[in-house]
């Protein structure tokens, strides 16, 4: 029963990374894109700060996502 709610959770904790990845990704693209506008250079760094963290989770998870069915 554990083991089939863990598989459970972790399924969803892939669906959770995806999520985040896609809103990291959002919202440092409308940071770099407001920081080109404006010309401020803090809204610049905290996009690519996003960007960076975006890929990280990605790094974390595309084994898992890429081939679900590995064990």
């Amino acid at each position: 029963m554990s083991s089939l709610l863990f598989r459970s959770l972790e399924k969803n904790m892939h669906v959770f990374g995806i999520a985040l990845i896609t809103l990291l990704s959002f919202i440092g693209l409308v940071a770099l894109i407001t920081g080109f506008i404006v010309g401020e250079t803090f809204f610049i760094v905290i996009g690519l700060l996003l960007f960076i963290m975006a890929f990280w989770v990605w790094l974390s998870i595309k084994d898992k996502v890429s081939n679900p069915f590995k064990d």
